[in-house]
């Protein structure tokens, strides 16, 4: 069955090139990974774990609206009505970034602070940590590099704000960028 798409649940899968121009791309429901070479050929796709599906419901519709007040999104009626099959659900892969020897695989899961879990693997796909931050579902707006995570202000640690807000909503008004070093733990001595 295909997905439904619909603007503001558009899941696209995202993908990230590595050094050799071997392109990575997500699946936009299932917890996998197609791995291309620079001619288009399939060369490895790492299907993870299984999960539970997340379904999209009403209170995901819960955004900042004047004044920083909560309010729904308009018409989500609407557009919950219209969703099927797989379009009914959060992706199990919503980004990935690549840099040095791991891969960082964001999921929809989210910790108890609202934080989306972080699965980090090393080329050979062996798992190698887990990380949690704040980012937006509907896109991947992190970016790491040489061991730096560079993303918009979005976290907000306030668990009565972020509990009551959706998932297509920032859990702040993105005001500027951070930079965040890695921890040496999960960077080890890959190279």
């Amino acid at each position: 069955m295909r997905r439904k798409r619909l603007s503001l649940i558009d899941f696209v899968p995202d993908i990230a090139v590595d050094k050799e121009s071997n392109l990575f791309i997500t699946d936009s429901f299932d917890y996998t990974i197609h791995i291309f070479n620079r001619e288009g050929k399939l060369i490895k796709t790492l299907s993870g774990k299984r999960r539970k599906k997340e379904p999209i419901e009403e209170d995901d519709f819960n955004i900042f609206g004047e004044g920083l007040r909560i309010v729904k999104f308009p018409n989500y009626r609407e557009i919950l009505g219209e969703l099927s099959g797989p379009s009914k659900y959060f992706p199990a892969i919503f980004g990935i970034n690549l840099d040095g020897g791991l891969i960082y695989v964001w999921t929809s899961e989210m910790d108890e602070q609202r934080r989306y879990v972080i699965d980090i693997y090393d080329r050979n796909f062996k798992k190698r940590g887990q990380a949690c931050y704040f980012n937006f579902v509907k896109d991947n707006v992190a970016k790491i590099i040489d061991g730096k995570l560079y993303i918009p202000r979005i976290e907000n640690y306030d668990l009565q704000i972020t509990k009551s807000l959706g998932r297509f909503s920032f859990f702040n008004e993105p005001d500027h960028l951070c930079v965040y070093a890695i921890s040496k733990n999960i960077l080890g001595n890959v190279k």
